[in-house]
């Protein structure tokens, strides 16, 4: 059926070529013809081939099955058998070649919104060993006065200067872990402490051990909340009170702390003839109270100081540089007789460390810089002004470099105290430190 079908489209096919080529070569009138004009026959004839007779021609030579089929012939696929085999090795070969064909990055690739961009540097690595190598301590920093500067250092709460008593000792004090205990010469208590790193992450963990179960309410804790509070990288607190008895000839304590876990650990390193651990808890604890402080007198020869103190094991951020942020704690001064001292012991990064990064950083004032009595608060509010007295007196803005004092830690140099109504403080920029405990007198 499909020859015969072809053979009555070939004869019609003849006979439309045979019937135009006659119509080219007879002469006819200019009217009857649309279109371009070509008076000589060889030109009518070669526009009717190429027009009509060339594009039927082609389509009678094509598959009646596929229109737009090429006419290219390909060799068919041979099957898989008779098909030589590829070894491992080839096979392996290609594969490694089609992995190190690589595309052309984009970031190659010129563009007119990439040629100004800007690139971000990479960022850089927080070294705090060379970081606090590069700062300068700058103890020699001179006072700032806050009245001079109130338009660029304000703070959060009513605080004053006082002026009738400006600061002629010194700002910031230090002591040594020796100098706790003047009546064991050959304690060696400083040098044990700097050089033995298990001796002070010992002596940490048990004090913080015992302040946290000294609490009777933490016994109460589950034991699931006791380990996270009891993390090593977590800051902890606690409070206790104490009364100091001093007579003529030494000063004895009675406090309500028991440290059992911090007397173990000293006694194993110093000997039998350490203090024990409430002894050096009381020791550092009564740092807290000014030198000339004379207590409630109970005798001639004896006086007697009951208070409250407040202790902290601050860890801080120790994987990024941080901006200062200045304040005092309390800013109270009952008495100018009767001032109170932040005590601070630091327990460095590495053993004989001498450097930065491990007390706080301070800023030293003309005069003492106090809470505004209740009886000249404008308000005259008792309950806020309560509400008040325990929170910080935070400064703002930044402070300029120059007055900025970064505390040397060393050998030696273990303890730093200072009054805090005669300094502004701030966490150091750089901390590089195990842990630094803050040690305060709340009443």
């Amino acid at each position: 059926m499909a020859t015969w079908n072809n053979t009555i489209f070939t004869y019609f096919l003849n006979a439309y070529a045979l019937t135009t080529l006659i119509m080219a070569l007879t002469p006819y009138p200019s009217s009857c013809y649309v279109g371009p004009i070509f008076s000589n026959p060889s030109q009518r004839v070669s526009k009717v081939y190429s027009v009509i007779l060339k594009p039927l021609f082609l389509s009678s030579s094509s598959t009646d099955e596929s229109p737009n089929a090429n006419t290219t012939k390909r060799t068919p696929r041979q099957p898989r058998s008779n098909r030589s085999p590829r070894s491992r090795s080839e096979l392996s070969n290609r594969s490694r070649s089609n992995r190190n064909r690589k595309s052309t990055p984009s970031s190659t690739r010129t563009t007119p919104s990439s040629t100004n961009a800007v690139r971000l540097a990479p960022p850089q690595l927080f070294d705090p060993i060379q970081l606090t190598k590069e700062q300068k301590s700058n103890i020699e920093a001179l006072p700032l006065d806050l009245d001079d500067n109130r338009e660029e250092v304000s703070s959060t709460h009513h605080v004053i200067s006082d002026v009738n008593h400006p600061i002629t000792h010194a700002h910031i004090q230090t002591f040594s872990l020796d100098d706790l205990f003047p009546s064991l010469p050959g304690l060696n208590f400083s040098s044990t402490f700097n050089c033995n790193q298990n001796f002070r992450e010992e002596m940490k963990q048990a004090m913080r051990m015992d302040v946290f179960y000294g609490n009777p309410q933490n016994e109460k804790l589950s034991d699931k909340v006791k380990d996270i509070l009891l993390l090593p990288d977590s800051s902890l607190q606690g409070s206790w009170t104490q009364e100091c008895i001093t007579n003529s000839k030494q000063s004895s304590y009675k406090s309500s702390l028991y440290m059992p876990r911090l007397s173990k650990v000293i006694s194993s390193y110093l000997g039998s003839n350490a203090p024990s651990g409430e002894l050096l808890m009381s020791k550092l604890a009564h740092l807290c109270n000014p030198p000339d402080q004379k207590g409630t007198i109970s005798s001639p020869d004896s006086s007697t100081i009951t208070s409250t103190y407040h202790w902290i094991d601050i860890i801080g951020i120790k994987n990024r540089k941080i901006s200062h942020s200045w304040h005092q704690d309390t800013a109270i001064l009952p008495d100018i007789s009767d001032s109170i001292y932040t005590v601070m012991l630091g327990f460095p990064p590495e053993n004989n460390y001498c450097g930065t990064g491990v007390f706080s950083h301070a800023v030293r004032l003309q005069c003492p810089r106090i809470r505004c009595p209740l009886q000249i608060l404008e308000d005259n509010d008792d309950r806020e002004h309560n509400r008040m007295a325990g929170e910080p007196v935070l400064y703002t803005p930044s402070i300029s470099e120059e007055f900025i004092i970064r505390p040397i830690y060393e050998p030696g140099k273990e303890i730093l105290f200072y009054r805090d109504v005669d300094v502004l403080h701030s966490a150091p920029d750089i901390a590089y430190r195990s842990s630094v405990m803050r040690f305060m007198n709340i009443g």
